[in-house]
């Protein structure tokens, strides 16, 4: 059974009342950090303000947190949001949470429901259902939808140096438009391990999106990662990752990239570290299917390593600074760049500020880009 957006609110009242503060509970009110960020970035401006509060006791939790950006999008929309936790049995936790979002052309509801059990000796379990509903304001040139998911964790820990995880997902996303509607079924694997002075992880994640409407649009994917720690010595750390993702549409066309990353760390002292940093990614698949009157075969065009990026990383703690930077030279498509980022962090008191430079990002292609200064306060 689906619930409509029209029952979020009820359904929202309902559970603060089952979940209400317990009269005479043995507990404390804490304030989160406010925080504030002013952000540079492609010559746009932008600002982020948010904080929250809770009630903590030990077998109850009660937080609301708020998030306000004078530029809002579909993604990062403004949100206030409320979540309730609880015990129930032992090591049984239940927890409801709702959540409110607000941007230009749309406002989105969420709610969420979880039970898990925390103990991981040998077993944990953590099974959840959650429902996204997004409400088009009038003129917007983008659509409503409806989107459900259900999911199960299981966290197997025979040894302390030993650990397996398994995650399984159903998510339903529905559109007015049917050729838009789509079900996504994913599934994903997580093993660690440790010995002597190495750690080893190895991740599996496989997942496929159906259109009932457009199967010409269906793709499967999936990804290996394998990520090994050595401490070499007292001072020395050595990072070898790897990562493998393989994509293929219903149209036929395929995609495979590698990735390897390789990090040595050397600890200087204790508030001094720096790292060297070398990765390089690869195409292994690159395939478009042929018109019907083509007859031959065509193997996956293969691609020497590209993007490769060295990147010199320097940490450096001196209360109440701490420093961050990071140097990185890019050589993609036979030319070469070249970027820095530095992360300055000053404590004083309950304040907290961070001042962000990274016209380029950092070494890693994910990182931060552009100029930014964020200050927290701590209450507590």
């Amino acid at each position: 059974m689906r619930l409509s957006s029209t029952m979020f609110l009820p359904v929202c009242l309902l559970f603060c009342f089952l979940f209400a503060v317990p009269a005479g509970a043995q507990g404390e009110w804490r304030s989160d950090p406010v925080h504030f960020k002013y952000k540079i970035k492609e010559e746009e401006t932008f600002s982020a303000f948010g904080g929250g509060w809770g009630f903590y006791a030990q077998h109850y939790r009660w937080t609301t947190d708020l998030k306000w950006r004078s530029r809002p999008t579909t993604t990062e929309p403004l949100s206030f949001r409320t979540e309730l936790r609880r015990r129930v049995l032992a090591d049984w936790w239940l927890k409801a949470g709702g959540k409110y979002g607000y941007a230009p052309t749309c406002d989105f509801r969420w709610v969420e429901f979880e039970l898990e059990k925390t103990q991981a000796h040998p077993l944990s379990v953590r099974t959840w259902g959650s429902g996204e509903w997004r409400r088009v304001f009038p003129g917007a040139r983008i659509e409503d939808y409806d989107r459900q998911l259900i999911g199960i964790s299981l966290r197997w820990r025979p040894k302390p140096t030993l650990r397996w995880k398994g995650e399984f997902m159903l998510e339903d996303k529905t559109y007015p438009t049917p050729s838009r509607s789509s079900r996504k079924l994913a599934l994903r694997h997580e093993f660690a391990s440790r010995f002597t002075h190495h750690r080893l992880t190895g991740i599996y994640a496989n997942s496929t999106r159906e259109y009932p409407r457009n199967p010409w649009i269906n793709y499967s994917y999936r990804s290996f990662r394998l990520e090994w720690v050595w401490a070499a010595g007292d001072r020395i750390d050595i990072t070898a990752k790897s990562g493998l993702n393989y994509r293929r549409s219903g149209n036929g066309k395929e995609g495979g990239k590698l990735d390897l990353t390789g990090i040595y760390e050397y600890t200087y002292s204790p508030g001094r570290t720096v790292s060297g940093l070398l990765s390089a990614s690869k195409v292994i698949a690159a395939y478009e299917p042929l018109p019907e009157d083509v007859e031959e075969d065509t193997k996956a065009e293969s691609f020497p390593f590209s993007n490769i990026r060295c990147g010199l990383r320097w940490r450096e703690k001196i209360h109440p600074f701490l420093l961050r930077t990071e140097l990185f030279v890019v050589y993609k498509e036979a030319l070469f760049d070249w970027g820095g980022m530095l992360n300055l962090q000053v404590e004083v008191g309950k304040v907290r500020v961070r001042l962000g430079l990274a016209p380029k990002g950092g070494f890693y292609q994910t990182a931060e880009k552009g100029y930014w200064v964020e200050v927290r306060y701590y209450f507590d």
